[in-house]
């Protein structure tokens, strides 16, 4: 049987899943397949709005990820509180950094939250 928090995010990645039908197997799958699709153009996010933001902590963070130093959650949170205390600070004097770290957070944030799902989908895996 199947714990309610797996069921729960195998009913996310896939609304239309019939729990009483699918094998652990199939479970499996469309969890895997949800980190698959979360992940799918992070790089070219970061590539975009961090490695090149004019900010050095963030663009440092941005190189780690990319090169797959360091992909986990606590980083990339670093990075998106980083760029909002930017974008807060340049909100009244400088629209175009304000603008750019903005998209930065908001973008980060997206990084954040595949992370997280990883996160629980292999904790969801495990419970299987």
């Amino acid at each position: 049987m199947m714990k309610d928090s797996t069921a729960k995010l195998i009913l996310q990645c896939n609304p239309g899943a019939q729990l009483a039908k699918l094998s652990q197997d199939d479970s499996k799958m469309i969890l895997e397949e949800a980190v698959v699709r979360a992940y799918q153009g992070l790089d070219k996010k970061v590539r975009k709005y961090m490695l090149f933001c004019g900010d050095p902590q963030i663009e440092a963070w941005a190189a780690k990820w990319l090169s797959g130093e360091d992909q986990t959650q606590k980083s990339a949170e670093l990075a998106v509180m980083n760029a909002i205390t930017l974008a807060q600070a340049a909100h009244n004097s400088d629209v175009e950094v304000y603008t750019k770290m903005r998209e930065a957070a908001w973008e980060t944030q997206i990084v954040v939250n595949a992370v997280e799902l990883e996160s629980c989908v292999a904790n969801a895996i495990h419970d299987l």
